[in-house]
């Protein structure tokens, strides 16, 4: 069995919890290449699926960067931080605003755990 890696499993669950968040609905039911959407994420084909036609490009190019089959590929924490989606000001209909959007993050220092 290989070695688990927490924060890359971390930020794989913070992935799906972002489109959930944003979307209001899973990107598939069991991340198998038995499922047809899972498939067509990792084949970079889901663009024009349920949920992620909901997502505007920012947050599409944040998801992808999260939500990476390969874990060593995935993005790093200080990247997603970084990323401009998560720099951007928004209001309740998506707006850019003053008030900030709500963002998940890992306390790594701390041994893992969402702040």
């Amino acid at each position: 069995m290989p070695p688990y890696h927490g924060v890359p499993a971390d930020l794989w669950s913070c992935g799906i919890i972002l489109v959930v968040l944003l979307t209001g609905g899973l990107p598939w039911k069991i991340a198998s290449m038995e499922s047809n959407e899972y498939v067509a994420w990792k084949d970079s084909k889901a663009g024009h699926l349920e949920p992620f036609v909901e997502l505007d490009h920012l947050a599409m190019d944040l998801i992808q960067k999260i939500l990476v089959h390969i874990p060593s590929r995935r993005a790093k924490l200080k990247e997603i931080k970084d990323h401009q989606w998560c720099n951007t000001c928004f209001d309740r209909l998506g707006k850019s605003t003053r008030m900030y959007a709500v963002i998940l993050v890992l306390d790594c220092k701390g041994g893992g755990g969402l702040l």
